[in-house]
């Protein structure tokens, strides 16, 4: 299969802009200078699964709203759902034109999004059984490690999401447990792929998904 750019509108999300393939060439012309982007972009390229690539304006920016979904997300919208997994078997990424990362009081290069977006994609095809746990605790529907599928290490960053922090604190709620899900995401993410390209770009970077950037 391959990188999928798509080009109408799918339900929930804001249409593509209009000239879709011009504007990925304008967005990959700088990007594509970095060793780690061009690892990112073939690996979803030549993988089995199709990964879908969004790109648009919304009107209103969400910046808490996630930017890349794995297939899981499509179940809650029942056969239209079942439809668009069975198209981007390897999740959507979709990249928001109106919303650049800013790092070090400095606007990235759109080319950064879209690197970090497909690194969420390069996360759930290397470990998607991982992912889908993870994911499960960000939107909190908690799904429970299955031994079948699920690895120690995969039980134990699920365990560390309901993690008390000392012996006389509570449990986390479900909103703090969804946080540390996130960010154990996010943050390897940012570690493996989105700092490797800033760094070959010559762009700030940062080490951990909330940092606001450094040279």
């Amino acid at each position: 299969m391959a990188l999928k750019l798509i080009t109408e509108r799918i339900p929930t999300f804001a249409p593509p802009v209009d000239n879709v393939y011009g504007t990925l060439t304008e967005i990959t012309r700088k990007t594509i200078l970095s060793k780690t982007a061009n690892r990112i972009i073939a690996f979803v390229q030549v993988h089995a699964k199709t990964v879908g690539l969004l790109l648009c304006e919304p009107s209103a920016v969400l910046s808490d709203q996630p930017n890349y979904y794995p297939p899981s997300q499509w179940k809650a919208l029942g056969e239209e759902g079942a439809v668009l997994a069975d198209r981007f078997s390897g999740g959507l990424a979709v990249v928001n034109l109106k919303n650049p990362l800013n790092l070090d009081g400095e606007s990235m290069p759109i080319g950064i999004t879209l690197a970090h977006e497909l690194g969420h994609a390069v996360q759930y095809l290397s470990k998607p059984d991982w992912y889908e746990l993870m994911w499960s605790v960000v939107v909190r529907s908690h799904q429970k490690p299955d031994p079948a599928l699920n690895s120690d290490a995969d039980k134990a960053d699920y365990d560390a999401c309901f993690a008390k922090k000392s012996k006389w604190s509570n449990s986390p709620t479900d909103n703090e447990a969804s946080e540390r899900a996130k960010l154990r995401i996010e943050n390897e993410n940012v570690q493996v792929h989105e700092r490797a390209v800033c760094k070959e770009l010559q762009l700030p970077w940062r080490d951990t998904y909330y940092d606001k950037g450094k040279r």
